[in-house]
């Protein structure tokens, strides 16, 4: 995007001089691709070693993984109920812990489904034998980690595919090559490339064992990741369904297959049903998939913006404290660019912040910032009038149920917040604020909050 808005700008403009400034081969190709060399000056200070290294170390990494992952436990003898739930290890993984499924999970019989855990990020973890919880790492041997280095390193043609890769883009956009390349070596024979390979072998040992037909559905949760690509392989052996767990997110285009593209769904296994937990994404999702396999069920991960919930909030004896309060991103980048704009704005003399779990950044040098730590979120978060996010997607919660919403936009980074588009096109930045509040936006609109869980119940039966 960087890009396009500079291709939009040098149009304008008749006299200039572009000097390239970044360790970034990739970069410096692509400009260069688009003005033939004329109007671009090198820094002969590039880093172009730094990131060989980078993806080697990386690659060397992912085998590791990979080897520990291939030796580690495994039962002897698997047996698995009708439903499986595809989920993720972390550190103290339980069903009633699980972040995508627990309220499911206390609703239904617990022999009537089985955990399947993708572990490879928590290829260190040591793995506990419990009750219906398998492992990915169960399903992919020693045996298969040897396949993959004898295949990798005499069989896989990594060069021809980068070689198709390339033809493919015309001439006029030969730009985006460059621009995308680095992740595309990742997938086409990086740590990328390793780790859906180490999926994908773990699932197809999954399936293989379901000889007996013992496995009538399979859940999974829906971003179009490899990995789904791999178990919808077996639809039509098995029933499977992916789950949109989380808000509908303007700028993620993964969910996004236009209808008009040649073999319109025939690169990508869509699952038996896509399940949607709003209206909002039931609406938009016609858009891009057959209607008939679109499915309307409860936010199971929303359950908690019950009618006590926002009858608390809307107490007007309630004690609110006035300092804003700023809910971390799991981008760091981001989460630092807001940090300072909030220490550096006159109109605030100091602000709390809560890390996001999975980016707990420790941060000193910030005379106005207060840090908090408070596992019950809710319980914290409601005793603050202002709220201030980045693209984290508690912030529609938090609006829907009456709290004033600051979202900053830092000039560097996309700000994916579920709120834009579908409740504004306004952010705050370091020089303007604005505040958010919902006075007619209806709860029912964003999540299908029904607590007994009716359309989950009848699509397990």
């Amino acid at each position: 995007l960087q890009i396009l808005v500079l291709m939009d700008y040098i149009k304008r403009e008749n006299n200039f001089e572009i000097l390239i400034d970044v360790d970034d081969e990739n970069l410096f190709q692509a400009l260069n691709n688009i003005y033939n060399f004329k109007k671009i000056k090198k820094n002969p200070k590039f880093g172009f070693k730094r990131r060989y290294i980078k993806n080697y170390l990386s690659i060397f990494l992912a085998f590791f993984k990979i080897f520990i992952l291939s030796i580690s436990f495994r039962k002897k003898n698997y047996q698995f109920n009708k439903n499986i739930f595809f989920s993720h290890l972390d550190q103290n993984y339980s069903f009633q812990s699980d972040p995508y499924w627990s309220n499911l999970f206390k609703k239904i019989d617990k022999n009537t489904f089985s955990v399947f855990l993708m572990d490879y990020e928590f290829f260190f973890k040591k793995k506990k034998d419990i009750k219906n919880i398998i492992y990915s790492s169960n399903f992919f041997t020693l045996k298969d980690f040897i396949v993959l280095v004898f295949k990798y390193l005499f069989v896989f043609n990594f060069r021809f595919q980068f070689n198709i890769l390339k033809n493919n883009f015309k001439k006029d956009n030969k730009y985006l090559y460059y621009l995308t390349y680095d992740d595309f070596k990742k997938s086409i024979s990086g740590a990328i490339f390793l780790e859906n390979y180490y999926n994908n072998i773990s699932i197809n040992n999954f399936m293989n064992l379901n000889k007996n037909k013992s496995i009538n559905k399979i859940f999974y949760l829906c971003e179009f990741h490899p990995h789904e690509n791999f178990i919808n392989f077996y639809k039509n052996k098995i029933k499977t369904f992916g789950f949109v767990h989380s808000s509908l997110r303007f700028w993620l285009m993964n969910y996004f297959f236009p209808k008009k593209m040649p073999k319109y769904g025939s690169y990508f296994n869509f699952p038996s049903k896509i399940l949607v937990n709003s209206q909002i994404c039931f609406q938009e999702f016609k858009n891009y998939y057959p209607k008939n396999i679109l499915y309307k069920v409860e936010a199971i991960r929303n359950l908690n913006i019950n009618s006590k919930l926002i009858k608390k909030f809307k107490n007007k004896k309630y004690k609110y404290d006035k300092t804003p309060l700023f809910l971390g991103d799991i981008q760091k980048n981001s989460t630092l660019e807001i940090i300072k704009m909030l220490n550096y704005n006159q109109k605030i003399s100091k602000f709390y912040y809560k890390p996001h779990p999975d980016n707990n950044m420790q941060l000193k040098n910030f005379k106005k910032l207060k840090y908090i730590s408070h596992k019950d979120f809710f319980d914290y978060a409601g005793k603050f009038k202002t709220l201030v996010f980045g693209s984290t997607s508690i912030s529609l919660e938090l609006y829907l149920l009456g709290k004033n919403i600051i979202i900053f936009k830092d000039d560097l980074n996309l700000n994916i917040s579920p709120l834009f588009k579908y409740i504004t096109k306004k952010f705050s930045d370091s020089k303007n604020m604005i505040l958010l509040r919902n006075k007619t936006n209806k709860i029912n609109k964003y999540f299908y909050l029904d607590k007994n869980l009716t359309q989950w119940i009848k699509i397990l039966k």
